[in-house]
């Protein structure tokens, strides 16, 4: 069961690094307007985050008996309810391309952090350490 959680993890940061890639602009926009960034600034950290979150995605699907990769994804995930939970209490109206389609954050805020929640307990799920198929040799007399 754990595999299903990982690839679904996995599965995931892909998908929302080549969103973030195939919707460049609308993410660098978003980053510009939240974070009150320069335009090069956000276009610097909207690549750097589609970068990150392919990187990971790969990690952890290549790795997928490791929990390392998993765990980096769970700390990623933790900042990004962090994230969505700052966003839902300013109630600023600001729309989102995390996933390459746009939301509006005032009417529907708090899907974003709803949606966070659920791929963070997706990741906790996937930390189970994986079960060994090996088992152990018995003593030998001599």
């Amino acid at each position: 069961m754990r595999l299903v959680f990982v690839l679904a993890f996995g599965a995931v940061f892909l998908y929302a690094g080549a969103m973030k890639a195939l919707h460049f602009e609308e993410t660098a926009a978003y980053l510009a307007t939240v974070l009150h960034a320069q335009e090069g600034v956000a276009r610097t950290l909207a690549g750097l985050l589609l970068v990150v979150e392919c990187g990971l995605g790969a990690w952890i699907l290549l790795a997928r008996r490791s929990v390392v990769p998993v765990q980096a994804g769970v700390l990623l995930m933790i900042v990004f309810v962090v994230w969505a939970l700052l966003m839902a209490f300013a109630g600023e109206a600001v729309a989102c391309a995390c996933f390459g389609v746009q939301e509006q954050l005032l009417e529907g805020r708090w899907s974003m952090l709803l949606r966070n929640l659920v791929l963070l307990a997706v990741g906790l799920a996937a930390l189970k350490p994986p079960a060994r198929d090996d088992k152990p040799e018995p003593a030998t007399q001599a």
